[in-house]
């Protein structure tokens, strides 16, 4: 009884799990294809098929796009050549302040007593998406930094090789800065032989650029180095350039740059080139010579070619010399005014090797106090100001600045 009983409960359990799990069964053909299961097979097929197809075109699709990866990553990561006497980067520029960039074109890349033959003053601001450009005349004398004497400026490059040095960029860097009076950031040297500049319009065996071949250039490439293409274009230029163009740009900054070119429009570009008032033309000995006219020039800067930001602030400085070079305090004081900001006095300081930044902890991050900073390669030491104190910030002239400017060492002044 019980026996029969266990029988019956086991058969039950058996068509209960039928029920639930049937087994599959064809109940109708069509073709060689089944209904049931046999369609799900046919389907799960089709997908399979299809994934295949996709994975063929999209395989070699990914591989292009990964080897294209690798090489630009490539491309952005080999630095340009610098050039003799390379000055180095104090910052990264990301594009939020303004950039000065002296362009040079040279007789040659790889002599030491190359010529300059064409001097350009690029300033560039991003944020407001303006370009300035000052075509700067080679035939000037000027007075050589490091207390070299005076020479005409085309000259200054081949200077820095005297005695074997290798100090020919920061050389007439230093020399722009203390006669111009404008601090410069990156510069950017190109052979007078470079085929060509983005394409065909500038032609450096021109030895010329002018307003109008700018404003060409930038109307003409304004497509080509915006979007995903313009970052290619960039990147084909800078690799096809090299051994014709040394800078110090970081190829980041490199980038960065040509973009912001793409996006400057008619009205945001001014190019000037030097009028006669700004300098006087004597001859002696039959030789032609032009000596700068200073008030006029610094006129010339504040009104044209000064650095936005720190005009914005407008802060208040005071200027010690810590040195015993007589009037260094004097040509810093240019140097800031023609940046923008104010100078409200000049003194003296016991000496200091480096120059120093005194502000406040409220100032340090202003744009004013990095850029003068950047200028003087100076440190920043944060005091406590009293309120009584009409400066926003001290700048103490150090050694470190003296040196590039006179190399000598005088009197306090």
């Amino acid at each position: 009884m019980v026996t029969s009983r266990l029988k019956m409960i086991k058969k039950r359990k058996s068509f209960a799990k039928k029920i639930i799990n049937p087994k599959p069964r064809y109940i109708e053909k069509r073709g060689y294809r089944k209904i049931g299961v046999t369609v799900e097979r046919s389907r799960r097929k089709k997908r399979t098929f299809l994934i295949s197809i996709l994975l063929i075109i999209l395989l070699p699709l990914l591989g292009l796009i990964l080897w294209q990866g690798v090489r630009i990553t490539k491309i952005m990561l080999k630095p340009f050549d610098l050039a003799l006497g390379n000055f180095e980067r104090n910052t990264t520029w990301k594009g939020k302040t303004q950039l000065n960039i002296l362009f040079l074109v040279l007789s040659s890349l790889d002599k030491k007593t190359a010529t300059v033959e064409n001097i350009y003053l690029i300033e560039v601001d991003k944020e407001n998406e303006n370009l300035r450009i000052l075509k700067i005349p080679n035939d000037i004398d000027v007075d050589v930094a490091k207390g070299m004497g005076e020479y005409r400026l085309d000259k200054v490059y081949a200077l820095g090789a005297i005695q074997d040095k290798k100090e020919n960029m920061t050389l007439f860097k230093d020399t722009i800065e203390k006669n111009f009076a404008i601090p410069i950031d990156r510069y950017i040297a190109v052979d007078s032989s470079f085929p060509q500049f983005i394409d065909d319009s500038i032609n450096f065996n021109q030895k010329e650029l002018n307003s109008s071949a700018v404003s060409d250039l930038l109307k003409n490439n304004k497509n080509i180095l915006n979007g995903i293409s313009g970052v290619f274009n960039i990147l084909k230029l800078k690799e096809e350039s090299q051994g014709y163009i040394s800078t110090n740009l970081a190829a980041s900054e490199f980038l960065l740059f040509g973009s912001t070119l793409g996006k400057i429009e008619g009205e945001k570009l001014s190019y000037r080139e030097f009028s006669n008032d700004l300098y006087t033309e004597t001859e002696e000995e039959d030789e032609k010579h032009k000596q700068l006219e200073q008030i006029k020039l610094d006129f010339f800067i504040q009104t044209n070619f000064y650095d936005y930001l720190v005009r914005q602030e407008r802060l208040k400085i005071k200027i010690y010399n810590a040195t015993n070079t007589p009037q260094i305090a004097s040509k810093a004081s240019r140097l800031i005014s023609n940046m923008g900001a104010e100078v409200i006095d000049l003194s003296n300081h016991e000496n200091e090797k480096v120059s120093i930044i005194q502000v406040s902890s409220d100032m340090a991050n202003s744009e004013t106090v990095k850029r003068v900073r950047d200028a003087f390669r100076a440190t920043i030491k944060i005091v406590q100001i009293d309120p009584i104190e009409r400066a926003d910030l001290k700048l103490i002239i150090g050694e470190n600045w003296s040196f590039r400017m006179e190399g000598t060492i005088g009197e306090n002044e």
